[in-house]
């Protein structure tokens, strides 16, 4: 698996897809090596799994939610 994600990293490079693989794969971001002073960014470094954290998601608009009958809150991802 580690070399599919590495081909896939290389071929698809600057391509917009990391941020979907790594919630597909429920990998977290290590922002450790970004050349960003660590003081400036402390909490943005390491950021939580997708799946602990609800931030990574993108929500249905309550907008959408309150027009569709057939969506409920619940159907939040």
């Amino acid at each position: 698996m580690n070399e599919i994600k590495w081909q896939r990293r290389v071929e698809l490079w600057g391509e917009g897809f990391s941020y979907h693989d790594h919630i597909r794969w429920d990998e977290g971001l290590d922002q450790s090596n970004s050349g960003a002073a660590a003081v400036l960014y402390q909490a943005g470094f390491m950021q939580a799994k997708p799946s602990t954290n609800s931030e990574w998601l993108f929500k249905i608009p309550q907008q959408e939610i309150d027009a569709n009958p057939f969506i409920s809150e619940s159907d939040q991802n």
